[in-house]
């Protein structure tokens, strides 16, 4: 079972680092490329510039809702035709080449939406958001990666609309967005009840997709139709705007509707809190320390 805000967690390595954080495990990464998907067009974003830049085009790339990397594999996953008959895609993150796995599906039936797809590094786990309506990604659900078998973990309740828009990982908690007439909260979501608890007041951009960003440990985002990067304290209490991603005309005039962070093969690196080595909160401003929320 897993609890919201893990107060302790010991890693000893063999790369002689022993570390005891009170928040937050150490996570691993590999490399810290940011990629994205806009239209049928796979891009490379600059995290602190926010450009977007093409690797590839492709036809399967259509309607992708939302991109999760599994760093121990080093595999990106991504959910296209997110609105109609979503089905589970890979790709490869230096060609751009899209490997359909399969039609995602549950025993009692086919979702019409999925969306919020994040992976869960402590166990191997995909999750995503989806739900019969075509408006509504209401059901927290895992999904196999092997053949995109769905099961449902739980409705969501307590955001905005009882659904989610974008999900991420900020160490072992699942973090989600959910917005409502161009105004959005996040909120951590529990991975057994689906019940939601909001750790921001509303802010008054629509997100599409959001990632954890295993460098500065900020959470980065794409506004629905500016076509913009952005950048959110973990408290939930700011969000800064990094820069555009691409002009009107740029990858057929289609906005950025997913977003993560996946590194380049072969890469590794180790990536510990800010602030956590030692335990030591001070470091933290009030409205960005974790762990400052409310029920949803």
């Amino acid at each position: 079972m897993k609890t919201a805000h893990t107060l302790t967690t010991c890693l000893t390595a063999s790369l002689l680092v022993t570390a005891c954080a009170s928040r937050g495990p150490i996570q691993q990464t590999q490399g810290h490329g940011l990629v994205g998907v806009a239209g049928n067009t796979f891009v490379a974003v600059d995290a602190t510039s926010g450009v977007a830049t093409e690797i590839a085009t492709s036809t399967e790339l259509t309607d992708v809702g939302a991109l999760a990397y599994d760093p121990t594999t080093q595999t990106l996953y991504g959910v296209a035709v997110s609105t109609k008959r979503p089905k589970l895609i890979t790709i490869d993150v230096e060609t751009g080449e899209v490997t359909a796995i399969g039609t995602i599906s549950l025993p009692q039936f086919y979702p019409t939406r999925v969306e919020g797809l994040a992976f869960d590094t402590s166990d191997g786990t995909l999750y995503a958001a989806g739900g019969r309506s075509a408006f509504a990604s209401d059901r927290l659900l895992k999904i196999d990666t092997t053949t995109a078998q769905a099961t449902e973990v739980a409705r969501i309740r307590g955001t905005l609309q009882n659904e989610v828009d974008a999900m991420a990982f900020v160490g072992d908690e699942l973090w989600a967005t959910d917005s409502v007439a161009g105004s959005t909260v996040l909120y951590q979501i529990d991975l057994e009840t689906g019940k939601a608890s909001a750790i921001s007041e509303p802010f008054t951009q629509k997100l599409t997709d959001m990632t954890l960003d295993p460098t500065t440990h900020h959470l980065l985002g794409t506004l629905d139709s500016k076509r913009t990067l952005v950048t959110m304290s973990l408290g939930g209490s700011r969000i800064t705007e990094t820069g555009p991603t691409h002009g009107e005309t740029d990858f057929g005039g289609t906005p950025l509707t997913a977003l993560t962070f996946a590194g380049p093969r072969g890469s590794s690196t180790t990536v510990f809190r800010d602030g956590f080595e030692s335990g030591n909160l001070a470091r933290w401003s009030k409205q960005d320390k974790p762990g400052r929320k409310q029920d949803g």
